[in-house]
């Protein structure tokens, strides 16, 4: 393989994980400190967060903007 194919290989093993696996939303509780972006994955210091929606189960926290625009995007198509 060529290493544009393994890259190429690599790139559709995550965007086959992302698709496939359903994170579960980064909800707020009273001892929270951190939350997990349901985008990317990452945590997030809810003290902190600047980017955040507010859901039916509660607020949701983003690492950054990208993050909550792509959740904001998929929320307003379900």
């Amino acid at each position: 393989m060529s290493p544009n194919e393994i890259a190429v290989s690599i790139l559709a093993e995550i965007i086959q994980h992302r698709r496939t696996a359903k994170p579960s939303l980064a909800v707020e509780t009273p001892a929270a400190q951190t939350a997990i972006d349901p985008i990317c994955g990452m945590s997030v210091d809810v003290a902190t967060a600047e980017h955040r929606s507010e859901t039916s189960a509660g607020l949701v926290y983003f690492c950054c903007r990208s993050c909550k625009a792509t959740f904001d995007r998929q929320a307003a198509r379900a």
